[in-house]
């Protein structure tokens, strides 16, 4: 029996890299450093969770893995939310209103985004993942939302799963017809896309202008709001992913022309 899963020349379900974040082994755990030294990655279940709903297999991405040797292996990439840009990626300086900022977790990201796109596996940014995207191709963020104006973008007081605006669609967009005319997304993001990078298309706003999604190529894929969190799974984003990989083909050649970070 064909498996309607598999990649093509690849046998079983697609193999879907998530990334993650690094802390202090004892800032996670509570115990003395003295106890319990070193570091430990940070991958949030909801993605695992996610992914594998949809029906794929998640692999959490440590940094040590060389970005272009990891994408011929997978199938498809999630680049997950996190951390504020470090704003000197874009052009611009830290501020007051800059949260914690992880550089190192920017360049990996930032060449793990380059090597999917350059090999065209399948690609989706999440959030602070869906900023970097722009962000790769030479665009710019708003590095800080005002809170009493337009949607209810960094409004935390929301639980994680409650959808709290609408989305306005590129006419003719194909993920819109997998979400619905009448959908709502959840939201909490006090950063936002703003000059647009190269060939990066707005292809959802909010109502108030915030660009909520956008793509590069037909493979690339970033969203503002968290799928991953949203009750009814499997999300209809995370399966456009796994459908991508059915028809991916990785282009072996391209390996050695991966460019650097920004």
């Amino acid at each position: 029996m064909e498996d309607v899963n598999a990649s093509p020349g690849r046998p079983g379900a697609p193999l879907i890299g998530v990334t993650g974040s690094r802390s202090r082994t004892s800032r996670v755990t509570g115990m003395p450093e003295l106890l319990l030294s070193g570091q430990v990655d940070i991958h949030h279940v909801p993605y695992v969770n996610a992914i594998a709903a949809a029906g794929g297999i998640p692999l959490q991405v440590p940094r040590e893995a060389p970005p272009d040797e990891l994408l011929r292996r997978l199938d498809g990439l999630v680049i997950a939310g996190g951390d504020d840009v470090d704003p000197r990626r874009y052009g611009a300086v830290p501020g007051s209103a800059t949260t914690k900022i992880d550089p190192d977790r920017d360049e990996h990201e930032l060449a793990l985004i380059h090597a999917a796109l350059e090999l065209d596996v399948p690609l989706l940014g999440i959030c602070r993942g869906h900023q970097l995207i722009n962000v790769v191709r030479g665009g710019t963020l708003v590095p800080d939302l005002p809170l009493d104006q337009g949607e209810a973008h960094g409004q935390l007081a929301y639980p994680l799963h409650a959808r709290v605006h609408g989305l306005r669609f590129a006419p003719g967009e194909p993920i819109a017809d997998r979400l619905g005319p009448d959908v709502l997304v959840n939201s909490f993001h006090h950063q936002s896309v703003d000059v647009l990078g190269d060939g990066v298309r707005v292809i959802a706003t909010a109502p108030d202008g915030i660009c909520e999604a956008l793509r590069v190529g037909s493979r690339a894929l970033g969203v503002q709001w968290h799928p991953e969190y949203l009750r009814e799974q499997p999300d209809p984003i995370f399966s456009w992913l796994i459908d991508e990989t059915r028809t991916a083909t990785i282009k072996p050649e391209a390996v050695s022309r991966v460019p650097s970070p920004v």
